[in-house]
C-alpha cells in the first residue's frame, strides 16, 4: 500500500516548468522553423523575418529563421511585429503582434472584414486586398470610430469587436494559450520578489495574485482560469482558517520561470506545526482539513475544463519557455487529487482535545550530570539546575493519548471517506492517461507505477471490491486489500475495531519521569543505575542535554539521568471488528500469515 501511494507520489514531485537555454557557444546552421499565423489560418499575409520574407500561403503558414522577429503587414498596411520567435513558436496570432490585447481584437476583426471567403470559420483569405485604402492610425482609434473608418474605408460591413473577439478566443484557444496582460502582471512581479521571497508575506501576495485574475483583461479566458486554478491550490494551505491552526513554513523556493512552481513547493516543502495556542478540540481540524480538500477538487475540476484538449497550451510568456501542456496540467491534477484524499481521509479521524499537541512552558528544577575532561580523565559531578521546559503532552506521554478513546475514531458523517476514495479515483484515472515518461521518470520506473495505477483502477472502479481486490507485491509480503471498504464509514478501520492499553515501558525498578520528560520533549524513564561498576557513567542510561564553557574556559557536556522510555500497546481486537474487510489476507514467501501480526 505504501508503495503504491509512493509511487503515485511521484507525479506531484515532478518538474513542472523548465527554461530553455544553452550555452553551447558553437556557430551553428540558421534553423528554419515553419508557423501559422492563426484567427482562423489567414492566407495571403505578407510576413517578413529578417531575411526571410512572402506572404502566408493557403493554410496561414510562413517560415523564419530562429529568434527572429516577425512583422506581419495586409497589403502594405502595417500590422504589427512579433517578438523573437523559438521553436515553440509554431502558432502567431493577433494577440502576438499588437503591443495590448484591444489591439489585437482590432485587428482580428480587420482580417474578418475583408476576408474574401466570407466566413472565417472556413478560413481566411486576404490575398489582393489593397491596404493602401486604410487609414494609417486605424488601429489607435477608438472602438466606435474604428468600426465607422473600415466600413468607410473598405466599403464593406465591418465584423463587430464582440464578434470578432470571440471567433478568435474560440479558434486560438483550441490551438496554442494566448498571451495575458493580467497573467504577465504577476509573473512579472514573481521575477522581482523571487531574491527575497522568504521574506514575502504569501498569503497576502497570492490574494493580490488572485484579485489580479479575478479582473481578467481581454485576453484568453482559459489562461487565466488555468493560472486562477493553480493558484487556488496553492492557497489551501495559506488561507486564514489555515494560519489560525497551523503555520505553514516555506522551506524551499525554486521558482525559475512562473508562479505555477508554487505547487511543487506547496506540496513538497510545506512543513506545519500546531501553533501555541489552545484552540479546543480538534474537530475543527476536521472541518479545516475537508474545507482544503474540496478547495483541491475544485482546482482539479477548473483544470480538466481549461484543458480539455490535449493541443491546448497555457503560455505565460510570449518567448515560450513558461507553459503548462495539456500533460502538465494533467499531472498537477493528480498532485492536487491525492492531496485532497489524504486531508479528507485525515478529516475523517477524530483526534481528541488539542491539547495534546499544544506547546505547554513550565520551569523545572533537575539534577544533571556534569563531565569535564582533564589530563584525559573525566570528572563527573551532579549539579541542580533551574530550567525552563518547552513540551507538549503528545511527546511526552504518548500513552495517555492513544489511550484517550476520542483518538482515532471515525466521524459519524461518510462524506470524509467518500471525498477521500473520489479523489484517489480520479488522480489514478489522471495518472493512467497521462505521459509518465514526460515528468522525468525512467522506464523501469513508468513500467511499475502503471502495473500499480491500472491495478488500482481495477479495484476502485469494481463493483464488488472484494471480489476484485487489490494485489500488492512489495519484496516478499504480498497483502491482499479491499480498499473500496476502508473508504465505506461501515467497514473502515478506526479504533472501534480494537481495545488498546498503550503504556510507558522502562527497565525493571525505573519509571517515566513527568518533570525529565518535560525538560528533553520526550517521554524520560529516570534512573539511579547510571553507574557502571567500575564508576564510569553508563551513557545507555542517560540522555544528552547540551554542552558548554564554563568562566574558566573549560568545556563541559549535561546529562539527564534517564532514557527514552519505549511506548508500547496492547491490542486486542473486538469481536465486530471489520479488519477482514479490509486487509483480506497477507503472505510471506508464499506463506500464509496472519496480517495482524504485521
Amino acid at each position: 500500500m505504501k508503495k503504491t501511494i509512493t509511487a503515485l507520489s511521484v507525479i506531484s514531485a515532478m518538474t513542472l516548468l523548465s527554461a530553455c537555454g544553452s550555452d553551447d557557444d558553437k556557430i551553428e546552421e540558421p534553423k528554419f522553423i515553419t508557423a501559422t499565423f492563426i484567427d482562423s489560418e489567414v492566407a495571403g499575409l505578407q510576413f517578413s523575418c529578417g531575411d526571410n520574407s512572402g506572404l502566408t500561403d493557403a493554410n496561414g503558414e510562413f517560415t523564419f529563421i530562429e529568434s527572429a522577429s516577425c512583422n506581419f503587414k495586409l497589403g502594405g498596411f502595417n500590422l504589427g511585429t512579433t517578438s523573437q520567435l523559438t521553436e515553440v513558436d509554431t502558432i502567431v496570432t493577433p494577440y502576438d503582434i499588437a503591443d495590448t490585447s484591444e489591439v489585437g481584437v482590432k485587428i482580428a476583426s480587420l482580417l474578418q472584414t475583408v476576408n474574401v471567403n466570407g466566413d472565417p470559420e472556413n478560413g481566411i483569405d486576404v490575398t489582393g486586398f489593397d491596404g493602401d485604402v486604410l487609414p494609417v492610425n486605424l488601429l489607435s482609434l477608438d472602438d466606435d470610430e474604428f468600426i465607422e473608418l473600415l466600413e468607410e474605408s473598405t466599403g464593406l460591413v465591418a465584423v463587430s469587436l464582440e464578434d470578432a473577439k470571440e471567433h478568435l478566443d474560440n479558434n486560438v484557444g483550441q490551438s496554442k494559450g494566448y498571451h495575458s496582460e493580467a497573467v504577465q502582471t504577476i509573473v512579472d512581479d514573481v521575477r522581482t520578489i523571487l531574491p527575497e521571497i522568504e521574506k514575502v508575506n504569501y498569503q497576502s501576495k497570492l490574494a493580490e495574485y488572485h484579485a489580479i485574475l479575478e479582473k481578467g483583461d481581454d485576453s484568453n479566458n482559459a489562461d487565466i482560469e488555468t493560472l486562477t486554478a493553480l493558484i487556488a491550490i496553492a492557497e489551501v494551505v495559506n488561507e486564514p482558517l489555515v494560519a489560525e491552526r497551523l503555520e505553514i513554513e516555506q522551506t524551499e523556493f525554486k521558482y525559475t520561470e512562473m508562479l505555477p512552481k508554487v505547487i511543487d513547493s506547496v506540496i513538497n516543502s510545506a512543513q506545519a506545526s500546531f501553533i501555541k495556542e489552545k484552540q479546543g478540540t480538534t474537530d475543527d481540524i476536521a472541518a479545516l482539513f475537508f474545507s482544503m480538500a474540496e478547495r483541491l477538487v475544485e482546482a482539479s475540476d477548473k483544470l480538466a475544463r481549461s484543458f480539455a484538449d490535449e493541443n491546448y497550451v497555457a503560455m505565460y510568456d510570449k518567448s515560450g519557455n513558461a507553459n503548462i501542456t495539456y500533460n502538465d496540467a494533467h499531472s498537477i491534477r493528480a498532485a492536487a487529487l491525492i492531496l485532497a484524499s489524504k486531508l479528507s481521509t485525515l478529516s475523517a479521524y477524530k483526534y481528541g482535545s488539542d491539547e495534546y499537541v499544544i506547546p505547554q512552558k513550565q520551569q523545572a528544577n533537575v539534577e544533571l550530570i556534569k563531565t569535564t575532561y582533564h589530563d584525559s580523565e573525566i570528572n563527573i559531578e551532579y549539579v541542580q539546575m533551574d530550567m525552563d521546559t518547552e513540551y507538549s503532552l503528545i511527546n511526552i506521554s504518548a500513552n495517555d493519548f492513544l489511550n484517550d478513546e476520542t483518538v482515532g475514531s471515525l466521524r459519524g458523517d461518510s462524506q470524509y471517506l467518500a471525498l477521500a476514495k473520489k479523489a484517489l479515483t480520479e488522480a489514478v484515472e489522471i495518472g493512467l492517461m497521462v505521459d509518465l515518461v514526460s515528468i522525468g521518470l525512467a522506464p523501469d520506473e513508468v513500467e511499475e507505477l502503471e502495473g500499480y495505477l491500472t491495478d488500482l483502477n481495477v479495484h476502485l472502479s469494481a463493483e464488488n471490491g472484494a471480489k476484485s481486490p487489490l494485489v500488492i507485491v512489495d519484496g516478499d509480503m504480498t497483502y491482499t486489500i479491499n480498499l473500496q471498504a476502508f473508504y465505506d464509514l461501515e467497514t473502515g478501520i478506526d479504533r472501534n475495531d480494537f481495545t488498546i492499553t498503550a503504556y510507558q515501558d522502562c527497565a525493571s525498578g525505573d519509571q517515566w519521569s513527568e518533570v525529565l520528560s518535560k525538560v528533553v520533549d520526550d517521554g524520560i524513564c529516570e534512573t539511579n543505575d547510571f553507574l557502571n561498576i567500575d564508576g564510569s557513567l553508563n551513557y545507555g542510561k542517560l540522555t544528552w542535554l547540551t554542552w558548554g564553557q564554563d568562566d574558566n574556559g573549560q568545556s563541559y557536556e549535561l546529562y539527564i539521568k534517564g532514557y527514552s522510555a519505549y511506548v508500547d500497546a496492547d491490542f486486542e481486537e473486538s469481536t465486530d471488528s471489520t479488519i477482514d474487510d479490509v486487509l483480506i489476507s497477507c503472505m510471506r514467501s508464499n506463506e500464509v500469515i496472519d496480517c495482524r501480526e504485521l
